[in-house]
């Protein structure tokens, strides 16, 4: 017993002195990172090798470098130094170009025989974010509306999941190249993720699928002011569609729109992140004098209304609603435009008067890189000589 024990402390003594022996190396080592410019340096820990550096957390790839250990499956030897110097500077080469990941070092995998936690189920996550979401909301009506166009994409994930990046990268390669539904999806399925924290969520800031807005084609003018008069007087839609052709709105800001005096008019335009929807004041304009008095909008019968100066009672349900219905009456009637195709025509109408997409962009409550990007590419040549005409007629 007793030589056994004299033993097993010799072969301690041995392990410690060798340790002691690499440690010394490991100094040198660390010593000639540093003047390098290696900001990586080389550790043992619990009997194996593993580097040191500045790193972001791992649930936050763009949060505060803190100082971490990686480990790299390598015992603590004297052979394995050189394999432990070759990943150093490969981190510190993902370092500098910005490319470091966590899931390319750490590999991090659930056993088969243990169930996922729940916390990480998107069933769970959705319920988790869902109520985090409806805090301090300024309008429960129109929070609703928002709520339900991110759960139209949530309902699309496996509630029975775990959410990850590559999961959610899997299903949003189902959708169209450029189509809008990628595009919202993604960013859906984006709030979740970085909601949970998933480890893997910032995979998501590097897929970014592109999405081209619809460049529509142009429409007779004198077409579509005929179809507007003639269905002027229409009980549930003469107004909207007036009002779309006038201001050129959205058709659910038409029904908070009022005229005013100097060819004006305020309405409720799009809400702002967690607030009520704020006015705006759209502008009128007719393709001459004579549409206008046929139009005479001040004395078009309205269906649903809501006052501009009361946001609060402002129903985004009830207001598309109305829009459903409007887009399936111009089917039915198989007439030749949507709902926003007139707002299109005003869109044009304007950049014909010459002031320039920034008025415009702002009455329509757009910005001015998607007005133009929308807009003035539509303009043909036919539209270029008709600018060019009315500044130039002034010319002695």
């Amino acid at each position: 017993m007793t030589v056994s024990l004299h033993i097993a402390t010799i072969q301690v003594h041995k392990q410690v002195h060798v340790l002691s022996l690499l440690e010394k190396e490991l100094k040198v080592l660390n010593d000639s990172l540093k003047v390098q410019g290696i900001k990586v340096q080389i550790y043992i820990r619990r009997k194996s090798l593993f580097l040191r550096a500045y790193l972001p957390p791992k649930d936050d790839i763009k949060g505060k470098n803190i100082q971490t250990y990686i480990p790299i499956n390598l015992e603590a030897t004297e052979p394995n130094l050189t394999a432990a110097t070759l990943k150093a500077h490969l981190l510190n080469k993902e370092k500098i170009e910005g490319t470091f990941r966590w899931p390319n070092w750490v590999k991090e995998e659930l056993p088969g025989d243990i169930p996922p936690k729940p916390k990480n189920i998107i069933s769970e996550i959705i319920k988790s974010y869902k109520k985090k979401w409806w805090e301090n909301r300024v309008s429960k009506k129109i929070a609703q509306r928002t709520w339900d166009s991110y759960n139209f994409y949530f309902e699309k994930l496996d509630p029975f999941r775990i959410l990850t990046a590559k999961y959610v990268i899997e299903e949003a390669e189902k959708y169209p190249v450029g189509s809008k539904s990628r595009f919202e999806f993604v960013k859906c399925a984006k709030k979740l993720a970085k909601h949970q924290r998933i480890p893997d969520w910032y995979l998501l800031d590097d897929y970014k699928p592109k999405y081209e807005p619809e460049i529509r084609d142009h429409s007779d003018p004198k077409e579509m002011l005929d179809f507007v008069l003639k269905h002027r007087d229409h009980p549930r839609f003469g107004w909207v569609l007036a009002a779309l052709y006038v201001y050129g709105v959205r058709p659910s800001e038409s029904y908070s729109l009022i005229p005013l005096e100097g060819d004006i008019a305020v309405c409720l335009s799009l809400k702002k992140k967690n607030a009520l929807p704020p006015k705006r004041w759209p502008l009128a304009l007719y393709p001459d004098k004579k549409s206008k008095k046929l139009l005479n909008i001040e004395n078009i019968h309205r269906g649903l209304e809501f006052d501009p100066n009361k946001p609060r009672e402002y129903d985004p349900a009830r207001a598309k609603i109305e829009g459903d219905a409007l887009n399936y009456w111009l089917n039915s009637i198989n007439a030749p435009y949507d709902p926003y195709d007139f707002r299109h025509a005003w869109a044009i109408r304007n950049l014909k008067t010459g002031q320039g997409s920034t008025i415009g962009a702002k009455a329509m409550g757009n910005s001015s890189g998607i007005y133009e990007k929308v807009y003035t590419n539509t303009m043909q040549e036919d539209d270029m000589r008709e600018i060019a005409t009315k500044f130039n007629k002034n010319l002695k």
